[in-house]
């Protein structure tokens, strides 16, 4: 059977999720900063991406406890919601 869960992605993040650390291969700043600019293409093309606002507004100003882990600690911020 398939599911969204079964992705490679999630496979190479298992362990993150399981143990709840999240050692940087992607840094969580770099993901947001990616977000910004997915966002800035979304407005200038009429598109409208909620979720994608709420990850481009996780900057380092907001949540500086995650800007080093891998990008992958976005779970945290899930799991308080």
């Amino acid at each position: 059977m398939r599911c969204p869960l079964a992705c490679t992605l999630f496979k190479l993040k298992e362990e993150m999720f399981k143990t709840g650390t999240y050692p940087a291969q992607f840094p969580f700043r770099h993901m947001a900063k990616d977000m910004r600019f997915v966002v800035d293409a979304a407005i200038e093309h009429g598109a409208w991406l909620p979720l994608g606002n709420e990850i481009a507004g996780l900057d380092a100003s907001s949540r500086q406890d995650l800007q080093d882990m891998d990008f992958a600690a976005v779970k945290l911020i899930l799991d308080r919601a």
